[in-house]
């Protein structure tokens, strides 16, 4: 929604970076004055989301904000998106008691508003302490200036105006809805428009959570697997890996393999990968694929594989008349709700023959297909 300026009085600025203070004054409108602003989070399942809290009035009302935050420091409007509001009116009211020292009890506060409460959670460090104490003083001073106000609007049967909260519905879904309803707006604008949103909010409704990825290659030059052992290689981190992404080149690597364009897996080698992962967690082979000396295999901690699906595995071979002694090999797979692309390639050795590796790795690029329809992705479609 829009920006603007607005007449702006904020409590302990002095604690909030300069760029926090710009960015959100941008957020509300002329007549509007920001009177205190506080960073809490909340928790959604397992996860930590912050919230922006601002105190606004204008004219003889006021308001809590929830602001989600998309980056921080917010350096746009579009980094803050309102997640809720609250009209400090006769339904509002604020519990500030604390829990027991040093559990996170005794970092919260709860809003209620039209009999629903939330809670919000805040760090316990000296600087945030003061701008709660502040913030919470300033909330219950209007809560009593409403009540004040009330009984005087009632008396003078003038009552008292949230309308100016109107502006910050969400106004662009609800013309959306509108022209869905009377069939208005034509098909492709209507996905684009709910597809914007939905890409703007983004952090407002998917979790992010880190993952470890081993990722390793080796050119064995021929050698077989007979002798080797690859714990040394692949079991060094003090975690266990959550993903490996193992590749090798030239193995088997012979005229008559490059003739075939062989893609039988050597499982001699696949189980050396296997048998040398990190023994801090239980693996499994999700998928294997080969293109003649080129081979890579992907292997998940078991704990993780009911969040993985659609996997693809894909081949390109660049040498001559596209042969598979030079190229790349690949597996696609959808983690929870992201798509994860590993690619192993064997490019021309030498100095000499940069061009050449620049115009295969281009063409892997732009041929790799990951097929399961009749259209399958591409590399440039993973994220």
């Amino acid at each position: 929604f829009g920006g603007g300026s607005c007449s702006c009085r904020i409590m302990s600025s002095g604690s909030y970076d300069s760029t926090i203070i710009a960015t959100v004054t941008q957020k509300f409108r002329e007549g509007e004055s920001i009177l205190a602003i506080f960073e809490a989070y909340q928790i959604v399942g397992a996860k930590h989301q912050n919230r922006l809290l601002v105190v606004v009035s204008s004219n003889y009302t006021s308001a809590l904000f929830a602001f989600s935050i998309a980056r921080y420091p917010p350096e746009s409007i579009s980094d803050l998106t309102v997640v809720v509001v609250y009209p400090i009116d006769e339904s509002f009211w604020l519990n500030s008691e604390s829990g027991a020292a040093g559990s996170i009890s005794s970092h919260q506060f709860t809003i209620f508003s039209q009999n629903e409460p939330t809670v919000y959670y805040y760090q316990a460090t000296p600087d945030t302490l003061s701008s709660r104490d502040n913030f919470i003083s300033k909330l219950k001073e209007l809560v009593s200036a409403y009540k004040s106000a009330s009984s005087q609007a009632a008396a003078a049967s003038f009552p008292l105006d949230f309308k100016w909260l109107d502006y910050y519905k969400r106004a662009d879904l609800q013309a959306i809805d509108r022209n869905i309803a009377d069939g208005s707006q034509p098909p492709k604008t209507r996905d684009s428009k709910f597809k914007e949103e939905l890409d703007r909010r983004r952090h407002e409704y998917i979790v992010y959570g880190p993952y470890k990825v081993y990722t390793g290659t080796w050119n064995v030059n021929g050698q077989t697997s007979e002798n080797i052992e690859l714990p040394e290689w692949l079991s060094t981190t003090e975690d266990p890996p959550d993903i490996y992404a193992v590749g090798f080149q030239e193995i088997e690597w012979t005229p008559e393999k490059i003739l075939m364009n062989e893609t039988k897996i050597d499982r001699t080698w696949v189980n050396k990968v296997m048998s040398g992962l990190h023994k801090g967690a239980a693996y499994e082979e999700l998928a294997s694929v080969r293109l003649v000396g080129m081979m890579l295999t992907v292997a998940v901690k078991k704990s993780l594989r009911d969040q993985i699906s659609d996997c693809l595995t894909a081949a390109v071979g660049t040498g001559t008349l596209k042969w598979g002694n030079k190229g790349g090999v690949g597996v696609s797979f959808q983690l929870n709700e992201a798509l994860l692309c590993f690619v192993n390639t064997h490019l021309a050795a030498h100095t000499q023959e940069v061009d050449r590796r620049n115009d295969d790795h281009d063409e892997i690029i732009r041929r790799m297909s990951f097929e399961k329809t009749f259209r399958g992705r591409s590399i440039d479609e993973h994220q």
